[in-house]
């Protein structure tokens, strides 16, 4: 009976251990995003006005044109 207990905890805590894994590599991957998007927005910041204005504009044409 015992070793039934015990075989059923590790079948838990393997399980519990499963989970928390999934879990954390979900939130990597969610940090990852988190940083791209950081990047991209840091990079546009240092753009110049006149350039983000231009670029805005070409994305408008091409949409237009689609």
């Amino acid at each position: 009976m015992v070793d039934d207990l015990t075989e059923e905890n590790y079948k838990q805590m393997n399980a519990i251990r499963a989970d928390i894994k999934e879990k954390r590599e979900k939130q990597a991957t969610f940090d990852n995003g988190i940083k791209k998007f950081l990047t991209t927005v840091e990079y546009a910041i240092s753009l110049p006005t006149e350039d983000l204005i231009g670029i805005m504009d070409e994305l408008d044409l091409k949409d237009v044109e689609s």
